[in-house]
């Protein structure tokens, strides 16, 4: 399911892979950078500390050239159970204004040792900063 409510953008689906697995493919840089942003844009993810205040970091790049720096904070982690982090403060607590300010909660949840609940929610400062994102693909 995907809706919009207000500022906030989610979406949940059912991903045929345990909850460990899941939980891998948002730790390890090189497995996140294979599915984090839809096509035809390409994500690098450099660095991911999931604990809080670790750093979550990566760039986007576009399909005209276009590069978007990616630099966040962890508010919450929780190992295979829940993921908070914000693209407001950098490492540091550090205050950022980035195009557009959000606090992300990830949540996975495990129903069956092959299956999956993935709900995402990306919570936004402003309707623009919501639209912003939600036209960069959110939903695809």
């Amino acid at each position: 399911m995907d809706k919009r409510d207000g500022n906030t953008l989610s979406l949940t689906h059912t991903i045929h892979a345990s909850v460990k697995s899941v939980w891998r493919c948002w730790s390890e840089p090189a497995l996140l950078s294979k599915w984090f942003c839809p096509a035809p844009w390409h994500y690098h993810a450099e660095t991911i500390e999931l604990r809080p205040g670790g750093t979550f970091r990566g760039s986007m790049s576009g399909p005209e050239g276009q590069q978007v720096e990616n630099t966040g904070l962890i508010l919450d982690a929780a190992p295979q159970s829940r993921i908070v982090f914000t693209n407001m403060f950098g490492p540091g607590w550090i205050p950022q204004n980035p195009s557009f300010g959000m606090v992300a909660v990830i949540s996975l949840q495990a129903n069956s040792d092959t299956l999956t609940t993935y709900h995402a929610q990306a919570h936004h400062w402003s309707e623009e900063h919501c639209t912003t994102h939600e036209n960069m693909g959110f939903f695809a």
